[in-house]
């Protein structure tokens, strides 16, 4: 269940599912909350709790998704025959406070080259997988 923090601190999530097998998963946040550990780190979880959700679904062999504050963008990552998700989790230290979605994740921004050449690959990617599988997209 979504908790009322959750509920307000969420802008969007958005699941691409043709012919009912996933094939993308976006997560948007406000550019402001970036700065904040906290936030990066509500972002990495929930995520990471829609691929463990979604992969049973998979008929690709690797779902790609985008966790995004504003612009800035952290690519993920997930192989259905390793079970093997990118980037690795970082676990919280019972003692010590750490960063486990550290800033260095949201290396792309969409705007600049790098991070539209990126995401342009990424969706090549993943149009070759749904063709290997017969799930259609768009040529939009």
């Amino acid at each position: 269940p979504v908790t009322v923090r959750e509920a307000v601190d969420f802008v969007g999530l958005l699941f691409i599912y043709p012919n009912a097998t996933p094939v993308f998963i976006v997560e948007v946040k406000p550019p402001a909350d970036f700065r904040l550990s906290s936030k990066r780190r509500e972002a990495d979880l929930r995520l990471r709790r829609c691929f463990l959700d979604i992969t049973p679904d998979m008929e690709i062999p690797v779902l790609y998704g985008a966790s995004a504050f504003g612009t800035k963008i952290a690519f993920y990552q997930y192989d259905k025959e390793s079970g093997r998700l990118d980037p690795a989790s970082i676990a919280p230290d019972t003692h010590l406070l750490i960063d486990t979605a550290p800033k260095e994740w949201w290396c792309y921004d969409i705007v600049e080259q790098a991070g539209a050449d990126k995401f342009r690959e990424i969706v090549g990617e993943v149009k070759k997988m749904c063709e290997g599988v017969g799930c259609i997209v768009n040529q939009a």
